[in-house]
């Protein structure tokens, strides 16, 4: 498949949309999905991980702060928040986000069959890529999504991307792997560190990338985040049976 360079590309993704912007409100956005999609004639199901909540209908303008980040060539399909946010959500609350989680699929494969054998290439792909790949990929990506940010709070986000790396894969099945990442970054004067996983998953002949991050101020404050990675993608793979 020529498009595993792509899709390796397109499997990076910012998490500053985590934090709130006091000086600004947020534009609402359109974002209103189902759990169920229908992606090129072929039915998904994307359940929540357990304990978290799909902003897309319920809190539309938390949605467009963590879409803000994604690559346009990818087409978000839920994005979720752990429940201990959302009492803070009332009256139109705007509080940061430390723990969340996105899944997408690449517009170009949207309609797509993905044989085993081309997935099993695609995760060959993804363990071969150095260290530093999705440092590089993002870097790449920073200045447009410093624009979409800037553009959705209506003030200049200034983002920046500092180091960045994948930190090892686990959870590696027939149908799904994921990689640890922790990356460094700073948007509207404030830095942070975050800790996430990018998985692919192989579900009904489609591609899905899901994405958990998580902030904190430890840098090996990553079981969570393998956790919930685990729980979420067996939640897939069973809901899609």
């Amino acid at each position: 498949m020529n498009a595993i360079g792509k899709v390796v590309i397109l499997f990076a993704a910012a998490s500053v949309s985590v934090l709130g912007q006091n000086d600004s409100g947020p534009k609402s956005q359109d974002s209103g999905v189902s759990p169920s999609h229908d992606l090129g004639g072929k039915r998904i199901c994307i359940p929540a991980p357990e304990h978290f909540t799909n902003t897309m209908t319920r809190f539309p303008q938390i949605a467009g702060r963590l879409l803000a980040s994604e690559t346009p060539l990818n087409e978000v399909l839920a994005a979720h928040i752990d429940d201990s946010i959302l009492p803070l959500l009332k009256d139109g609350g705007e509080p940061d986000i430390p723990f969340y989680t996105k899944a997408s699929v690449p517009k170009h494969l949207k309609s797509t069959d993905i044989s085993s054998e081309e997935f099993r290439a695609l995760a060959a792909e993804l363990k071969r890529q150095p260290p530093l790949a999705l440092q590089a990929a993002l870097k790449k990506q920073e200045t447009d999504m410093d624009s979409r940010i800037s553009e959705f709070w209506g003030v200049s986000a200034n983002m920046k991307v500092g180091e960045t790396r994948t930190i090892g894969h686990f959870n590696e099945q027939p149908n799904a792997i994921s990689s640890l990442f922790v990356t460094h970054s700073e948007a509207f004067g404030r830095r942070f560190l975050t800790i996430g996983s990018m998985s692919l998953v192989h579900v009904n002949d489609r591609l899905l990338f899901l994405y958990v991050f998580r902030t904190t101020a430890d840098p090996q404050d990553h079981s969570a985040v393998i956790e919930l990675t685990k729980g979420w993608i067996a939640r897939t793979l069973e809901a899609n049976r």
